[in-house]
């Protein structure tokens, strides 16, 4: 299916069925306009996470009410509890189904969330108009945070520090 993550001003939003990219730095409003022009959906991207040191914000927060989202993303329940509640009762709030995705940044997290859609959906337009409708299930099951934290952070120092770019 064709999507990406992009970085508004306001933090990151997911694009699904656009056919370009589409630009960063946008309001987060203007990113689900253009993504809506596209044809595709826009989904708030692991909404009210905490935002890691050294790293730009990525949640949009309460950005989500009046900026025409599709869907709420759901981040990891089990790491980020608090998150995943508060980002249940936005969704609730604004009459929106609630999508999960890995964000894998290493290998063991690949898997941990699923979404699991019906037989009859065949192709990624199956699959937008699945999450559109809500006609869909997840699941989730536990990452290590901590780990994953230190493991950007590490890599992070690397970069801008020590001026790697290793593979």
């Amino acid at each position: 299916m064709p999507g990406t993550e992009v970085s508004s001003e306001d933090g990151h939003i997911l694009a699904y069925g656009t056919n370009k990219p589409v630009e960063k730095g946008l309001t987060a409003a203007d990113t689900v306009s253009e993504i809506h022009r596209q044809g595709g959906i826009a989904v708030a991207a692991h909404l009210y996470s905490p935002n890691l040191p050294f790293f730009k914000p990525s949640s949009l927060g309460d950005g989500v009410f009046g900026a025409g989202f599709d869907a709420v993303e759901i981040p990891d329940s089990y790491s980020f509890r608090q998150a995943a509640a508060k980002s249940f009762e936005a969704a609730k709030e604004l009459n929106l189904p609630t999508t999960v995705g890995s964000d894998a940044h290493q290998p063991e997290e690949i898997g941990k969330n699923l979404m699991y859609f019906p037989e009859s959906t065949k192709n990624w337009q199956n699959v937008i108009e699945n999450i559109k409708r809500g006609n869909f299930k997840t699941s989730t099951s536990k990452v290590n945070v901590t780990k994953m934290a230190l493991r950007h952070l590490k890599r992070n120092f690397e970069i801008q520090i020590l001026g790697r770019n290793l593979k």
